[in-house]
């Protein structure tokens, strides 16, 4: 097995900006699974590193109204309401 290492130069917390980046190709990035299927899909963005998938952790989703969500948590919710 080959071995590369990586320097990260780039930390931001917000998952949107980091699919930007991812297609337009500046990036290489992880991204939740909600946020990449699409891309992924389209083969606007290709799945690496699938032996090394991000932690799978129980959630609680908690929110006052569906009218007041954020794209991204739109599609969080649709997607955790799908699994």
């Amino acid at each position: 097995m080959k071995q590369y290492k990586s320097t990260p130069f780039f930390q931001v917390n917000d998952y949107l900006h980091l699919l930007e980046l991812a297609l337009a190709g500046i990036y290489i990035t992880e991204l939740p699974p909600f946020l990449a299927q699409e891309y992924i899909a389209s083969n606007h963005l290709k799945h690496l590193l699938t032996n090394y998938p991000l932690p799978m952790r129980e959630l609680n989703l908690l929110y006052p109204s569906r009218k007041q969500l954020s794209c991204l948590q739109k599609r969080m919710l649709i997607f955790v309401l799908n699994r």
